[in-house]
């Protein structure tokens, strides 16, 4: 073998891999990216379906190279699917399900419905927009199967039966008497979230997983205001109908966000030495 090649001893962790090679050799320096390459063409299988991992457990990214002969394990992580499909999927469901319920009833719709139906509307076009333009993923894939679980959340609850309680019978009357606060709520909380969205898409190159400490509009103040500002949205969609399916929408999402944001300023705090110990999780000068 040239001093340049070197080899790679590769064996299954978990079920049995079909056609999976027990050596391969490749140049020194090469990514794992580059391993993965030819695992798909020996196996027939997608480069996103192999997790490579050292003799110690270790996890390799793509990007990480390898310069001596070496032992890998590889597990076949089943049918994936890509984090923007997910998304695009998820997000599908509201601005389906929400106008078809919204017309299904026959009786007449009050101003606060009317409201809510064009604020979940601007909500989730707004989600999808940037699920395709704005939003870079750290992981390509996730396993196909998980996506079930992850639609139901938006489907079902977000979907299904938010529109279903909220725009019944029940709340066909006005309720709320300043709709308009509401409406500017919305809108600022929609807009400063969006911000916040472009701000973190700019902290990351295409193609890396890069990260930085995120700054500015915000960012200065607390770890994940893109959670502040979608709590805040949220919390105004709910109070123009005062819809109890609504506010446990609401209440729900604002718990996840808050465990999200807990993990998410860990991570901040051990990735980077200098990272502000002023900076709070959620909550500007108070959590």
């Amino acid at each position: 073998m040239s001093d340049s090649m070197i080899s790679v001893t590769l064996t299954p962790k978990g079920k049995k891999i079909a056609s999976l090679p027990k050596n391969v050799s490749t140049f020194k320096g090469a990514p794992i990216s580059e391993i993965t390459s030819i695992l798909a063409k020996k196996t027939n299988l997608s480069v996103h379906r192999f997790r490579i991992t050292d003799s110690a457990g270790k996890v390799l990214n793509s990007s990480d190279t390898i310069a001596t002969d070496i032992a890998l394990q590889v597990k076949d992580l089943g049918p994936q699917i890509s984090w923007r499909t997910v998304f695009i999927i998820e997000y599908l469901g509201p601005l389906i399900i929400h106008p078809l319920i919204f017309f299904m009833f026959r009786g007449p719709r009050s101003t606060a419905q009317w409201i809510t139906l064009t604020m979940v509307t601007i909500h989730f076009l707004k989600r999808e927009y940037e699920t395709i333009f704005v939003h870079r993923f750290s992981s390509e894939t996730m396993p196909f199967f998980n996506l079930f679980k992850n639609c139901a959340h938006y489907w079902l609850i977000g979907g299904a039966f938010l529109a279903g309680v909220t725009y019944s019978d029940w709340y066909s009357t006005e309720t709320y008497s300043y709709p308009r606060y509401a409406s500017f709520l919305f809108l600022f909380s929609e807009l400063c979230n969006f911000k916040t969205h472009a701000i973190l898409r700019d902290l990351r190159p295409a193609g890396t997983r890069e990260r930085k400490i995120p700054r500015g509009f915000g960012f200065d103040l607390v770890s994940c205001p893109n959670y502040l500002f979608e709590i805040l949205a949220w919390v105004a969609m709910s109070s123009v109908t005062n819809s109890w399916a609504s506010w446990l929408f609401a209440v729900v999402g604002a718990v996840q966000m808050w465990f999200w944001s807990v993990k998410k300023h860990r991570r901040y705090k051990k990735e980077f030495p200098n990272y502000p110990k002023d900076r709070k999780i959620l909550i500007p000068f108070v959590i």
